[in-house]
Parts: C-alpha cells; sequence; structure tokens
C-alpha cells in the first residue's frame, strides 16, 4: 500500500503498479467499456491478489495491537541488549513517534558479522540481512561506476536483523538476547 500527499505522483503510482497500462482491468471490461488500452510507459505488476488484499484489510485492523507487541519485543531487546561491549542497538529519534519495529537492526563492532551469523546459525536463531552498501549493488555500479564510501561499507558489513515478529514469545526474545551476550562475551 502506498499513500501520499500529491496527486501527481499518486497519479504516477497508479501507472507503474499495473504494467504501464493507463486503466486498470475493472474499467475496460463490463457494458458500455471499451477493452482496448495503451501501455504510457514501462512498469510491473505491483497490484495486490484479492487474497493479499484480504489478508492486509484485516491486519491493518490489527495495526495498533501488532506494532504495539512489536514495541514490547524492541524494548525487551533494548533492555536485555544494553550495555553488551561490542554490540550497538538502534537509537530512538527525540521526538514522538509510532515506532513499526519491522526490523531490529544490531551492529556489531568487535566480532565479524560471518562469525555472528555462524553462531546465530548453531544455536538456531534466525538473523536477516539488510540495507548492504547500496553503491556496491550492480545497478548502481552500472549508473554511476565505481564508488568508495570506506563508512558505508565498513558499517552495511557489521549489520545484522535479529528475530521481531508479533508472535514471537518473551522466552524467544530472552533466548536471543541470552545467544547474543554468550556471543559478544
Amino acid at each position: 500500500m502506498v499513500t501520499g500527499g500529491s496527486e501527481k505522483l499518486i497519479s504516477r503510482l497508479k501507472l507503474l503498479r499495473f504494467h504501464g497500462i493507463e486503466r486498470d482491468a475493472w474499467k475496460r471490461y463490463g457494458k458500455a467499456s471499451d477493452p482496448t488500452y495503451d501501455i504510457e510507459e514501462p512498469a510491473f505488476k505491483y497490484n495486490l491478489t484479492d487474497i493479499q488484499a484480504a489478508l492486509g484489510v484485516v491486519q491493518l485492523k490489527k495495526i495498533k495491537e501488532i506494532n504495539s507487541r512489536r514495541t514490547q519485543i524492541a524494548r525487551q531487546y533494548l533492555e536485555g541488549l544494553s550495555g553488551i561491549s561490542g554490540l550497538d542497538l538502534p537509537g530512538l529519534p527525540p521526538y514522538d513517534h509510532v515506532h513499526s519495529w519491522h526490523l531490529f537492526v544490531i551492529k556489531a563492532r568487535t566480532i565479524d558479522r560471518k562469525t555472528l551469523m555462524q553462531e546465530l546459525a548453531e544455536r538456531n536463531i534466525g538473523y536477516g540481512l539488510h540495507f548492504p552498501a547500496c553503491h556496491k549493488l550492480s545497478f548502481i555500479r552500472r549508473l554511476f561506476g565505481e564508488i568508495s564510501l570506506p563508512v558505508t561499507e565498513d558499517l552495511a558489513e557489521r549489520i545484522l536483523s535479529i528475530p521481531l515478529y508479533p508472535s514471537m514469545e518473551n522466552e524467544q526474545v530472552d533466548r536471543v538476547i541470552a545467544a547474543l551476550k554468550e556471543i559478544f562475551a
């Protein structure tokens, strides 16, 4: 789902969501409709299936509960992992906000990420790799060539996401915390 305040942007996104076709299928068929169409520019197929949309509507009804649980888990991580030498935790903005805690990203300063991933895997704890150094991605390198951003590259090689999902039990969060304490000790 995308929302926005710019009618021009929303119109463009609507165009790009379905092959660049200027009218969706529902407006092309039916009594007195014209089934022909034009593709104004190349695009993708980003429209939801009916089942995805139905799931999304139900999830939206529970968004406050979902965000609340994610916040509880994030707080448990922040409290349980604070003070571990060599491990940096996410910061919180100094203004009032509602954080979705879609991910909980940690940064390892004293252990390399590959070792950290191996240690977590040995303890049957999942992890995710997000936020690579974008200038190292093939598409960006083709557009702009080779770029050296050593601080960005170093940080991108140190971060990793630890498990955080609404149905996660407190005991599971505690197990992740205990494992990270053991690994960083």
